[in-house]
C-alpha cells in the first residue's frame, strides 16, 4: 500500500488502535530529488503539529533545565507556551508588570524558555524541599559552572585545545558514546527512584569509583589547575620530561593548561560571612545549608 500510494488501515492491540499509512510524494517510477524534499517537509509538518509534540519537547526541555521529573502543571503551562507561541508572566511583587514573551507562533523558543525558567517551580525556594524535584548536573556541566564561576584563565605556555578535558569526571567533548546521548532520558536508578517511578537520567553515568575520583579531580583542579597531574583533570604537560609534575602543593600551574583565578569581590577578606555568601552564590546558587555554611566559614 506505501509503494502503491494508496490509503490502507493498520489496526493494533486486537483493532484498539489504528493508523493509516503516511501518504507518499516520491514517484518511484520517475524520482526527483524535489519529491523527497516534500516528502521530508511534509514529515516535519506533521510531526511539529501533533498534538503529543508540545508535552514530549517540553518533557525533554524541563529535564535539561533541571527537572529530571517535571509536574504536570509544569508540562501543561509549558505545552501551552509551544502550542500559542505566547507566555505571560505577571510579578508575584508587584501585580501591576506583567510582561509577555514569544511571537504567536506555535514552537516560538522564547515563549517556552520564558515558561520554564519563569514557572512557580523555577522561583519558589520550597520546591527544594520537594524530594522529587531538582535533578542531577551532567559532570561535564559542573566542570564548566566551575570554572565560569571561579575565573577561568588559561595559560600563555599552552595554546593547544585537544584532550583539555580529558580526565576522570564521566564526560568529555565529542566523546558521546553514540547519536543519542551520554545516558538514556528515562534512566531510573534502583532502588528508592525505581520504586517511586522517579527517573534520573544523568545517574547513569555515576558510580561509586566515579564519584569518588571526580570529587578528588575537582579538588585537585582547584589546587593545581587544569591538569592531569596528581589524578587531576585535563592534559598532562611535561615539556618533555616524564612524570614531571613536581610537587603537588607548590601552586605553581606550571603543569596546567590552565588555572582558576578567582578573587572575592569583598574587600574586607577576612570577613569570612562575607567570602562564603559570594562563594554559596555562585557555586550553589545560595542552597548551602546552615550547618555545612558554618562548617565552611570556621575552616575559612
Amino acid at each position: 500500500a506505501f509503494y502503491k500510494n494508496i490509503r490502507s488501515i493498520v489496526k493494533v492491540c486486537d483493532g484498539t488502535f489504528s493508523f493509516r499509512t503516511p501518504p507518499t510524494f516520491y514517484d518511484i517510477v520517475n524520482p526527483e530529488l524535489i519529491s523527497a524534499y516534500q516528502e521530508l517537509d511534509a514529515y516535519m509538518d506533521h510531526v511539529f503539529n501533533h498534538d503529543n509534540s508540545p508535552p514530549f519537547t517540553c518533557k525533554a526541555l524541563l529535564k535539561h533545565f533541571g527537572f529530571s521529573n517535571p509536574s504536570p502543571s509544569q508540562v501543561f503551562v509549558c505545552s501551552q507556551a509551544f502550542k500559542t507561541g505566547i507566555f505571560v508572566w505577571t510579578s508575584p511583587d508587584n501585580p501591576g508588570e506583567v510582561f509577555s514573551y514569544g511571537n504567536g507562533r506555535r514552537g516560538c523558543l522564547r515563549a517556552i524558555a520564558a515558561s520554564i525558567l519563569l514557572s512557580q517551580e523555577s522561583v519558589s525556594s520550597t520546591v527544594d524541599l520537594d524530594p522529587s524535584s531538582g535533578g542531577i548536573k551532567e559532570p561535564l556541566l559542573k566542570l564548566t559552572h566551575l570554572m565560569r564561576g571561579l575565573g577561568f584563565k588559561r595559560s600563555l605556555h599552552h595554546r593547544r585545545t585537544d584532550g583539555m578535558f580529558s580526565g576522570t569526571v564521566g564526560q568529555s567533548p565529542y566523546g558521546i558514546p553514540d547519536q543519542f546521548s551520554f545516558f538514556s532520558p528515562d534512566y531510573s536508578p534502583g532502588g528508592a527512584h525505581k520504586d517511586s517511578g522517579l527517573v534520573s537520567p544523568e545517574a547513569e553515568l555515576l558510580s561509586t569509583n566515579q564519584i569518588v575520583s571526580s570529587q578528588n579531580a575537582y579538588y585537585m583542579f582547584v589546587q593545581l589547575g587544569l591538569s592531569a597531574c596528581f589524578g587531576g583533570i585535563g592534559p598532562r604537560w611535561d615539556r618533555g620530561v616524564f612524570q614531571s609534575c613536581g610537587s603537588w602543593n607548590d601552586r605553581s600551574y606550571r603543569n596546567a593548561v590552565a588555572h582558576l583565578d578567582f578573587s572575592p569581590s569583598s574587600p574586607d577578606l577576612s570577613d569570612s560571612a562575607e567570602v562564603i555568601n559570594e562563594l554559596n552564590t555562585i557555586l550553589t546558587a545560595s542552597r548551602l545549608s546552615v550547618p555545612n555554611k558554618a562548617l565552611i566559614e570556621s575552616a575559612y
